[in-house]
């Protein structure tokens, strides 16, 4: 078998700007009424940009890898090999976002194999895969980082001795809770024009005349919202007023704070914690980033399970975790998607419902996320607790004034609490916390 290049069969189509419903129908040799069928498409005048077209009833196989380094940035000139019994061997070099070529074979369950060029040329088998209908993104990744650096002679004094090392900087002092923290240094990392995104290498002398590599990563301005925290935790007077507010037992408001986010409302860098959902990114992108960005836009959900239906492992790319990486990547593309794709806090309120809890946009909704738990409760929890409602439901005030478990997870998570026992973990939790076996 030999390199060659793959020739896919093209089962979908992604709208560019300009097309039409009939321009596509013509470039693919079908007709404007079986695309409509075939994406049930019910205005037949709009088309929205980076909108996947299904344009063939056929059914193919589609794997792309992409490749990423152990802090998840893309490894892009890696040489790869991608071979299966069904559609022979291609061999191609990843691109500057990390991903390869799609590799496309016509047979169910083919499996497929996909290798890495090591130093001296030789191939490393990396991943196995069973081939299924549809397209599958393999998430390839590594347990280093690629630096690029480069050594230098050691600078000497005007006698020939080595000159020494600086002294080392003193550690900074702790901030006090309730004192805002101060940001210093680079606010913001370029992102060259959005393509050459990964670890990028500044070689510099420092004041001793000492070789430096400086190195920094593509990431968005966050640290102006990070250092909003204060460190304020919530006090018995806080949860007191929460519930009189609402009208429900206090230990009915921290079992939300045990099963959401274990009580913790930042993490140990002072961030909010969080969870990233990329299909609410998606949906409040118009799916514009989902056919390049598929691991954090998609309106496929993420995952819990380890395993799919039939036994194969699950790629981590379809998991769920990593959250912060994928939002500071989203941020990146959409500053207000991703912030309203996340769940916040120690009540993991989601960002899209800032409009609701009277936020001007998502960014005033990420300041107070920020800064406290007692925020949190104040701010982001009790609003959104007075605010919600359904016709089908009611409110979701009124569940948790009468206990009602189920409605209370319903209106809080959606209809698939059933599935993750979202009620009963909310019952058992306000039960521990009331006979004080739990302590919040």
């Amino acid at each position: 078998m030999s390199s060659r290049p793959i020739s896919p069969v093209a089962e979908f189509h992604v709208v560019r700007s300009g097309d039409t419903l009939a321009g596509i129908a013509d470039a693919y040799g079908t007709t404007t009424a079986n695309l409509i069928k075939l994406n049930n498409l019910s205005d037949l005048g709009r088309l929205t940009v980076a909108q996947r077209l299904r344009v063939r009833r056929k059914q193919v196989c589609v794997i792309v890898p992409l490749f990423i380094d152990r802090d998840r940035n893309p490894i892009k000139g890696l040489r790869y090999r991608v071979e299966s019994m069904w559609a022979g061997v291609f061999e191609g070099v990843s691109q500057l976002n990390g991903l390869g070529e799609r590799f496309v074979t016509p047979q169910r369950r083919d499996t497929v194999r996909i290798l890495v060029s090591k130093l001296d040329g030789s191939w490393k088998l990396i991943h196995e895969t069973k081939a299924e209908y549809g397209e599958k993104l393999i998430t390839l990744k590594s347990g280093k980082i690629k630096l690029r650096t480069r050594t230098e002679p050691h600078p000497q004094t005007p006698e020939g001795l080595p000159v020494e090392d600086p002294p080392s900087q003193a550690k900074p002092v702790a901030v006090p809770p309730g004192t805002p923290m101060q940001a210093r240094g680079d606010m913001q990392h370029p992102v060259a024009n959005g393509a050459d995104k990964g670890l990028k290498a500044e070689f510099v002398k420092s004041a001793e005349a000492l070789p430096v590599t400086r190195f920094s990563k593509d990431r968005p301005d966050l640290r102006k919202y990070f250092v909003l925290y204060t460190g304020e935790t919530i006090t018995a007077e806080d949860w007191a007023k929460a519930a009189g507010d609402i009208g429900c037992e206090p230990e009915v408001i921290k079992a939300f704070a045990h099963v959401e986010s274990r009580g913790a409302g930042f993490d140990t860098l002072h961030r909010p914690v969080i969870l990233y959902e990329r299909h609410k990114f998606s949906i409040h992108t118009n799916g514009r980033f989902d056919a390049e960005n598929a691991d954090i836009s998609s309106r496929k959900r993420y995952t819990d399970q380890k395993v799919d239906k039939q036994g194969n492992a699950i790629a981590d790319a379809d998991r769920h975790g990593h959250s912060y990486e994928r939002f500071e990547r989203a941020y990146l593309l959409s500053a207000e998607g991703a912030i309203q794709a996340c769940s916040w806090g120690k009540f993991q309120v989601l960002g899209e419902n800032y409009r609701a809890l009277k936020f001007d946009c998502p960014q005033e909704f990420l300041e107070v996320a920020c800064e406290s738990e007692r925020l949190h409760l104040a701010k982001l929890f009790v609003p959104f607790v007075m605010t919600k409602h359904l016709k089908s439901r009611g409110t979701l005030r009124d569940a948790l004034i009468k206990k009602d478990w189920a409605n209370a997870a319903y209106l809080y998570n959606g209809p698939g609490y059933k599935e993750h026992g979202y009620d009963r973990k909310i019952k058992q939790a306000y039960e521990k916390i009331k006979n004080g076996s739990l302590s919040i």
